[in-house]
């Protein structure tokens, strides 16, 4: 009678498949619950952004008047008055910011004559445009608002940051309407492209703004805006720039004219 025994090789290889089958099987669950949960939170985040952005539409009425400038309204706030045939001044925000930014300057300037802020269309209180986000755009938006609402000329118009862009673009296109023009730690037209280390951070901004309206979209905007620190303005206006922060048709907004300032810094050029 012949006696056949098995190798310890042989014995060793049933168990180490039996062993990689049960990891295979547990890495398969655990990615499950992993996709379960990214989903889940996706959810969650939606949820909660559409729902707040609902609550803070009624908690934050705009303080000036929606005026009608075509298939949408944009939000315009005037105070103080001309005197002596004095210029309005208009108050151009900057990249991401609203009327509200100006609550502490608007004040002092409307003691010697009319100023007027405003939030670009899809910031603040004002609607979306279907019209690129370039400057040429912008500044003809800003127009066709202070005609509709009878607000004549002269301006002078005051940019900041980035606003100082569209402000030099209006200045371009109706010279004739503009008395004078400030410009407040304004951007360049060619910020981005003179140097490699500005093109280096263009490219770097436009991968963070390409994906932002996606993040708002899952409340990560939100989520980041409860713990930014307070712009230093009174409360109810420092709320009211959280409740821009966290909306989504501001980020929306806003990453399409950061990602078209490369062709608003060529139309600001032509009139260099």
């Amino acid at each position: 009678m012949k006696v056949v025994t098995q190798s310890p090789a042989m014995q060793v290889k049933p168990q180490t498949a039996k062993f990689k089958n049960r990891v295979f099987v547990w890495l398969k669950r655990i990615a499950l619950w992993l996709v379960i949960g990214i989903v889940a939170l996706a959810a969650i985040g939606a949820s909660y952004q559409t729902i707040s952005t609902q609550v803070d539409k009624p908690a934050y009425p705009p303080p000036g008047r929606l005026v009608d400038v075509g298939s949408y309204q944009m939000h315009l706030y005037c105070t103080g008055a001309n005197a002596d045939e004095s210029p309005t001044v208009i108050l151009e925000n900057g990249l991401g910011s609203v009327s509200a930014a100006w609550v502490l300057v608007q004040p002092e300037i409307a003691k010697v004559t009319r100023v007027c802020s405003y939030d670009r269309a899809g910031m603040g209180w004002s609607d979306s445009s279907p019209e690129p986000r370039d400057a040429q755009h912008i500044a003809t938006e800003l127009h066709t608002l202070l005609q509709k609402a009878q607000i004549p000329g002269p301006y002078v118009l005051v940019g900041w940051s980035f606003g100082g862009l569209y402000a030099r673009e209006y200045a371009g296109q109706y010279g004739d309407e503009v008395s004078g023009l400030v410009l407040l730690d304004s951007s360049h037209p060619d910020q981005w492209t003179s140097t490699p280390e500005g093109q280096r951070q263009f490219e770097m901004n436009a991968k963070i703004y390409s994906v932002a309206p996606i993040l708002v979209r899952l409340g990560v905007m939100r989520v980041m805006g409860l713990v930014q620190p307070d712009s230093g303005l009174p409360t109810p206006y420092n709320e009211e720039l959280k409740a821009s922060f966290a909306a989504t048709k501001d980020w929306d907004a806003q990453s399409a004219e950061f990602l078209a300032s490369l062709t608003t810094g060529r139309h600001v050029n032509e009139y260099t």
